[in-house]
C-alpha cells in the first residue's frame, strides 16, 4: 500500500479497483459465464406430484361442500 499511503481508506480501495477495472471486470464476466454454462447444462434433479383428495359432505344449509 506504499503507492497510496500508509493508511488505507475507502477512497484508496476505490482507486485500486479503478486501476484494476479490466481485471475485476474480466474475472466477473468469467464467473458469470461459468455459472450460466452450468445453469444451462445442469440436469433436473427433482420432481414433484400432488393429488387433492376430497369427499363431499353436507353442511348446515343442506348444500354439498367438498372438504
Amino acid at each position: 500500500m506504499t503507492e497510496f499511503g500508509p493508511d488505507p481508506t475507502f477512497r484508496t480501495y476505490l482507486q485500486i479497483l479503478c486501476h484494476r477495472k479490466w481485471r475485476v471486470g474480466s474475472i466477473t464476466a468469467l464467473g458469470r459465464a461459468a455459472s450460466l454454462g452450468y445453469w444451462l447444462t445442469a440436469h433436473k434433479e427433482y420432481s414433484a406430484t400432488a393429488r387433492l383428495l376430497g369427499q363431499p359432505s353436507v353442511n348446515a344449509s343442506g348444500l354439498d361442500v367438498v372438504q
